[in-house]
């Protein structure tokens, strides 16, 4: 795999904010690698999880492990002989490393959840499939307060029509201690998590309740045993509304869903920031459009209580030539300051975001301004003070 600096090419920036870049870098070989998930680590480096088909006909889980600039130090190919993707990893106390994905199971025609521990050299310890003969997917996994890890994602039959929500409880060892489906009469998928004070989940995903197909945010809400509490959907049937992130905030039982919702062009998106309480309860509401279609992925309480999102953007989201975005909100949603890099005949998408103890962020997905059929791409950057 090889590693260098991609000069910006910043597209106009809509704010007078000043910052300097304290790294950018793509990761790639000859096939298609892309970075879902950023994780920074105890030892001020990071770890990047994805997917790549170079040196295979099929994906492969790729993990990426850099120091604190961002410089390479090592990389994995996780293969199974099958289709395998990277939704996420995470650090555990001993440096050990935890990767979930999805992988054409031995027990299935369709995908199992794929829980793979390594050292932190990248050294497998041992892999487990979890599944059934239906297709399960997780995008999600955190600690909980009981000592087990937590995955969050969606469980369907092969017709993709009758999707249901899923979680799944493990401890350490990989050994399965829960194993739960919710459903209703109409399709769900389930994405992030967010766990209160008191030991229950929110979980956060979308449901598809009308005949013209628009999505309602849909959140479910699961005691320590994962017994449903309550659920709900929040939109309206002539909407397109995703969220794509759930986190905490600084306040008590408060919290920031973050993703996009459809304007009345067809096709087009805005970027959608809300905060709601345990209850599910919309507190605010705040959107930011250009004219363009603009869609989330993930965010990160900054240290001034506001939120750095990254995502992508487009002209026309029939044409496959997106720009990562970048934006700054302040602790109410309201917009700061906007941040982009691409440029015109290219795709480059935003995934992961993570804020680092100085104040700086860091980003990453996958580029196609470097490189023949996309590299993962990293940057750190920091704005100046005023």
């Amino acid at each position: 795999m090889k590693s260098f600096v991609l000069l910006c090419l910043l597209l106009p920036i809509l704010s007078l904010a000043q910052f300097t870049t304290e790294f950018e870098h793509t990761y790639g070989g000859t096939g298609f690698d892309r970075a879902l998930h950023l994780q920074k680590l105890k030892d001020g480096g990071y770890i990047l999880c994805g997917y790549t088909n170079t040196n295979n006909t099929n994906y492969d889980i790729l993990l990426i492990k850099t120091d604190s600039n961002g410089q390479q130090l090592w990389q994995k190919q996780l293969a199974n002989h099958k289709n395998d993707i990277g939704w996420g990893v995470l650090e555990l106390p001993d440096k050990s490393l935890m990767v979930h994905g999805s992988t054409g199971g031995k027990d299935s025609l369709e995908d199992d959840i794929l829980l793979i521990k390594l050292d932190q050299y990248g050294e497998e310890y041992w892999r487990k499939t979890f599944g059934n003969n239906q297709h399960e997917r997780t995008t999600q996994m955190l600690f909980t307060k009981d000592g087990y890890l937590t995955l969050i994602g969606q469980r369907n039959a092969k017709s993709g029509k009758d999707i249901d929500s899923y979680l799944l409880k493990v401890d350490l060892h990989g050994n399965l201690i829960r194993e739960e489906t919710y459903g209703s009469p109409f399709p769900e998928r389930t994405f992030y998590a967010v766990e209160k004070e008191n030991g229950d989940l929110l979980v956060s995903g979308l449901i598809l309740p009308y005949s013209n197909n628009k999505a309602d945010i849909y959140l479910l809400c699961l005691n320590s045993n994962g017994d449903s509490l309550w659920s709900k959907s929040i939109g309206d049937p002539d909407v397109h509304e995703i969220a794509h992130s759930f986190n905490h905030t600084n306040e008590p039982n408060r919290f920031v869903l973050t993703g996009y919702i459809s304007t009345t062009k067809e096709g087009f998106h805005d970027a959608l920031w809300m905060k709601i309480d345990e209850k599910g309860n919309i507190l605010s509401q705040q959107t930011y459009g250009t004219g363009e279609d603009i869609r989330l992925m993930h965010a990160e309480p900054s240290l001034d209580n506001g939120w750095v999102i990254t995502g992508y953007v487009n002209n026309d989201p029939k044409d496959a030539t997106a720009d990562i975005i970048v934006l700054k909100l302040d602790k109410e949603g309201k917009f700061i300051w906007e941040r982009r890099w691409g440029i015109d005949d290219k795709d480059d998408q935003g995934y992961w975001i993570t804020m680092n103890d100085d104040g700086s962020f860091t980003v990453t997905g996958y580029t196609y301004t470097s490189g023949v059929n996309g590299d993962v791409w990293m940057l750190r950057m920091k704005e100046k003070s005023k």
